[in-house]
């Protein structure tokens, strides 16, 4: 019954790394939107207020993150 277990495991880790390659085209637009979601609203998704340098940050990090990703895909 344990190798059973460990089949079942073995099975559902392989299952859950493909699923997350797959998944993992859309990861760097889901970050871009939160820093700009968290700049927009001032707050970060845990509600933490954010300053005006903070904000200032998050715009920043967002729109390189969106220039390296558009960088990226030219290359592919």
């Amino acid at each position: 019954m344990m190798e059973n277990d460990g089949l079942s495991r073995q099975r559902s880790w392989r299952g859950a790394k493909e699923n997350n390659y797959v998944e993992s085209d859309n990861r760097p637009s889901a970050a871009i939107n939160v820093l700009r979601d968290s700049a927009e609203s001032r707050r970060m998704p845990s509600g933490e207020p954010l300053d005006e340098d903070s904000v200032q940050l998050h715009l920043d990090a967002a729109g390189t993150l969106e220039y390296a990703l558009s960088d990226l895909r030219d290359h592919e």
